[in-house]
């Protein structure tokens, strides 16, 4: 049997980690990490730029493999539904979604207040790889905020898949889960995936939850420390923004926009 594709792509931070554990209880059902797959999908687009495709333009096979990424990719996966995680609502990961799978997309996008998720990254002291940007601003707490919001990177690329998502020829490709709706009302919100993605419901534990693993792999924590650890009963994790600068809060606030 074939397998079905879905996808995930709401804001980091926002329960992510939590509902694939609970999904992958279903034996039918593997929710991926966040995926390499967008980037193997614009590496090949890549090769259409290519010397020696220009050469000999067989766009024909070169198709072919686009077409094939994620059953090759997901081949030896068990689940007969695959929900591969990443920022698939950014424009170009929409299209490559729109012109290899056809309007038959359904996206999953767990959402959170935008100044919680800044401060749980503040929480969790998350670096960032490239420091170059900190001449830009004049305090650490202004650089670090500022930059997380970045369009490319960690929260600034979540918010700008969702807010295509949200326009009006995409919204109906996707499902907003509250991250407050899904720690208050866990299997009403698990429902109410299983309805918009129309698959057959299953019986899930939300009081003994298995840390995220799938497929036999777990997360290397050794990358982002912590950051993907999910508690065994659902409780929704201490965050406060009062620590946000002033400044900072009255720039980002009120960017809910999948809530108008």
């Amino acid at each position: 049997m074939s397998k079905k594709y879905f996808f995930m792509a709401g804001l980091p931070r926002s329960g992510n980690t939590l509902l694939a554990s609970i999904l992958n209880q279903n034996p039918d059902i593997n929710v991926s990490a966040n995926s390499i797959v967008p980037s193997i999908f614009l590496n090949v687009q890549y090769l259409f730029e290519n010397e020696a495709f220009a050469n000999f333009p067989d766009y024909e096979s070169l198709n072919n493999v686009l077409t094939n990424v994620f059953d090759n990719y997901y081949q030896k996966w068990p689940g007969k539904f695959i929900i591969d995680r990443s920022s698939w609502g950014t424009p170009g990961n929409l299209h490559f979604l729109k012109s290899y799978l056809g309007n038959e997309i359904k996206i999953i996008c767990p959402v959170r207040n935008v100044l919680e998720i800044a401060a749980s990254f503040r929480k969790f002291k998350v670096t960032f790889a490239d420091e170059s940007y900190k001449f830009l601003y004049a305090d650490e707490e202004s650089c670090f905020y500022e930059h997380l919001f970045e369009k490319f990177d960690i929260l600034g690329k979540g918010y700008w898949s969702v807010k295509n998502l949200c326009e009006k020829e995409n919204r109906h490709f996707a499902h907003f889960v509250e991250y407050d709706d899904l720690i208050s009302s866990p299997q009403q919100e698990i429902e109410k995936i299983y309805e918009f993605l129309n698959i057959p419901k299953w019986d899930h534990d939300y009081k003994n939850i298995d840390q995220y693993e799938v497929n036999g792999i777990k997360y290397n924590d050794e990358i982002y420390t912590d950051l993907h650890k999910v508690k065994s009963t659902i409780i929704k994790s201490s965050t406060t923004i009062d620590d946000i600068p002033e400044k900072i809060r009255q720039k980002y606030s009120g960017l809910e926009i999948w809530r108008t």
